[in-house]
């Protein structure tokens, strides 16, 4: 074996290696915005996920993810809301109360 052969070997497999380790899609990033609970009418606060913040209210907090099948943990600090995926443009989380949050997908 020639060591031309041996870096082609490990050049494949370091390749197919990092292939395998990519994130999961992020579906709550986007622009969400609260809904009514009462009317089901979008009135409420505006949420903005980007990959490493939450945006509410003009307030820029540095968040980690934990990505699930149908649930996205969102952690701040020492604090975290899980979002239930209801479909591709609602998501939902237990509010204060044990009250069910629910906000739409604007963009």
């Amino acid at each position: 074996m020639t060591i031309r052969t041996i870096f082609s070997g490990l050049a494949a497999v370091l390749v197919l290696a990092l292939s395998g380790c990519h994130e999961p899609h992020n579906p709550l990033l986007g622009t969400w915005q609260h809904t009514d609970s009462k009317t089901g009418g979008m009135n409420g606060e505006v949420v903005r996920f980007t990959p490493s913040t939450m945006v509410i209210d003009g307030r820029r907090v540095t968040v980690v993810y934990q990505i699930r099948a149908d649930k996205v943990r969102v952690s701040a600090s020492k604090q975290a809301i899980i979002y239930d995926l209801v479909d591709e443009n609602t998501i939902t989380y237990q509010g204060p109360g044990e009250q069910t949050v629910t906000l739409k997908r604007l963009e």
